[in-house]
């Protein structure tokens, strides 16, 4: 399964990076939005992780602005590595990918 994570904290992004190579997924990361433009439209992804880059992104009209935008999950920081896992997992159950 190939994902993109677009996070402009480094340090944020090399720990989910970690996370998510371990756990048998490949990633491609993208430090800031314009190079995460460009990653996203010129490679193939099956999920792309967007740090939306705005702060107290967690309260519930955040999270309906985010699905209502096409998000199909939203996951506020800060969040445990084994939330997100199962969200990733949760969204490729939605969408029949047979990895």
């Amino acid at each position: 399964m190939k994902v993109l994570l677009i996070e402009d904290d480094e340090m944020l992004a090399e720990a989910v990076s970690q996370i998510l190579s371990k756990n048998n997924y490949t990633v491609d990361v993208g430090y800031d939005g314009e190079y995460g433009l460009d990653l996203a439209l010129g490679r193939i992804y099956d999920i792309i992780l967007l740090d939306i880059m705005l702060p107290a992104k967690g309260e519930i009209c955040d999270k309906v602005q985010g699905l209502d935008c096409g998000a199909d999950d939203y996951v506020a920081k800060p969040f445990e590595s084994e939330e997100l896992l199962a969200r990733l997992r949760a969204v490729v159950r939605r969408g029949h990918y047979d990895y």
